[in-house]
This record gives C-alpha cells, structure tokens and sequence, in this order.
C-alpha cells in the first residue's frame, strides 16, 4: 500500500493569534483536511474589513515515520558516476522537531483587497530555472508565477527527456534534450490549481514539483518548514499546503486582523 493510500485525509490544525511588535495575543482556531474537489472557495471572497494589513506565518510538520529508499542509478553509469553510492530519494525533507520541506504553501482565497491587488501585480522578471544534474531535477520542489521566464537546462553528460505532467490549465509537453542541448524555454502560461509533475523517461526516479500561481502569495518550504506571508488585509483567507506524498492539498481557514500575524501549525502530514 503507498503513502498515498495511507495518509490521514483529515487532522487537526491549531492556530494561534500571535500579536505583533507589543500588540496583546489573540487565539484563534481552525481546521485542516484534504481538499476537496470544488473550487468554490477560488471564487469567493470573505467579507471586507478595514484596516492596516497584518500576516501569517507558520511550520509545516509530520507526524508518523517518513521513510525514504535509494535511487539506483545503475542502468546509466553516466549517472552513478557522479555519487558516491546510492543517492537518497530527494522528496523527503526533514528537520528538528519533525519539520516537513519540500511542502508548497499558497493562499488559495482571501478578501476582495487582497485578491483585487495579488492578481494584478506583474509576474517576476527573473528566470526560475529547473536544472538536471547528477541526473537529479534541481530543485526537487519549486513555485513561480504564471508568465514568469522558466526553463530547464541539462547540466549532465549524458540525455534527458523532459516530461510536464500537466495538472490541467496548462498542457502536458514532453520534449528530449541531450547532453549539451540548449534551454528549453516554456513559460507557463495558466496557475495550477494543485501542484504539478516533472519527470524524466529515460531515468524513472527523476521527478520534480512545480507550484503555478497567479499571484505572489506562495511558498516552498526549507527542512524548518517555515513560511510567511505578509502584508495582508484584513479578513478571512483559505491556507493550503502541498507535499508529493499526500493526494490532495491540506487547507486551514485563518481570520488575519490587522497589524497581527497568525500563527499556523499545518500537522497534517502523517507518515505510516
């Protein structure tokens, strides 16, 4: 039986009010879960409040036994010759005190300011760039913008293919690109509703994660699992977090008041 199968579909998230440079704390609370398959709250927004922006900020952590195998890179020897022995599986990210990486974080919903200025800010200038080396796609895990310069380079010696595993607004492609090729280049013209695939189908263990969004309110999450978005308006937001191993996204439901920053616990991600 894979994780998958395995995972909890609902747990628990606790949220607390945590005030900001001298203000009081405040407690709040909310629940976490699978998503499910509406996208009703895309199109909602939570009613206005007034005020100066406030935050969020939070830990992504697991609980269970994450447990992660070895790549066996000997059907290219290209590709072995570049590790001292088998190289861990890189989907698994952990830290002290059961931190989870590797987990994509995004606001989903919000009040109609947040959502009026978050959709019309220009994606970035800067190219994100996803790179095979080692016969490894680096980064495992990476977010940007919709419109935002992307491509994949092959840093290798030996060749690739480069597989999209569309999630369904922007199509699957699946091009070759040899050793010393030039940059595929193919922005992503459409968010993602849910996290996408990369894969390699000349080496099978070669996978990566793309978040696509249509705002800036996103985050890939390092082995401390911390995230933080800030500058938000006051009011209702939809959380959602993201890891390879889980079926669909965990949501939270935060209320951000002004000039406060929330603090999220996403403990959803159980490992058997």
């Amino acid at each position: 039986m894979t994780i998958k199968m395995m995972c909890a579909v609902f747990a628990t998230v606790a949220v607390f009010g945590l005030a900001a440079c001298g203000d009081d704390s405040k407690k709040a609370g909310a629940t976490a879960g699978a998503e499910d398959e509406s996208d009703e709250a895309e199109e909602t927004s939570s009613p206005q409040k007034s005020g100066p922006p406030g935050g969020l900020r939070g830990k992504t952590t697991y609980t269970g036994e994450p447990k992660a195998g070895v790549i066996k890179m000997t059907r290219d020897e290209k590709c072995a010759a570049q590790h001292q022995g088998d190289p861990t599986q890189d989907w698994l990210l952990v830290g002290d005190g059961n931190t989870l990486g590797n987990v994509v974080v995004w606001i989903k919903s919000g009040p109609k300011a947040w959502k009026d200025a978050a959709t019309k800010t220009a994606p970035p200038s800067a190219e994100v760039k996803l790179d095979q080396k080692g016969c490894i796609y680096i980064p495992h895990v990476f977010a940007l913008r919709a419109g935002q310069p992307f491509s994949v380079v092959n840093s290798d010696q030996t060749d690739h293919n480069v597989h999209f595993m569309g999630g369904g607004s922007n199509k699957e492609w699946n091009l070759a690109q040899a050793k010393g090729a030039a940059p595929i280049t193919k922005p992503f013209a459409e968010p993602e509703a849910v996290p996408a695939i990369f894969k390699c189908d000349i080496h099978p263990w070669m996978t990566a994660v793309v978040g696509v969004f249509g705002h800036d309110a996103f985050a890939v999450t390092g082995k401390d699992g911390a995230f933080e978005f800030k500058a938000l308006p006051p009011g209702d937001y939809t959380l959602q977090a993201y890891h390879e191993k889980f079926e669909k996204p965990m949501s939270a439901k935060v209320s951000v008041e002004s000039e406060k920053t929330v603090d999220v616990a996403f403990k959803a991600f159980k490992f058997e």
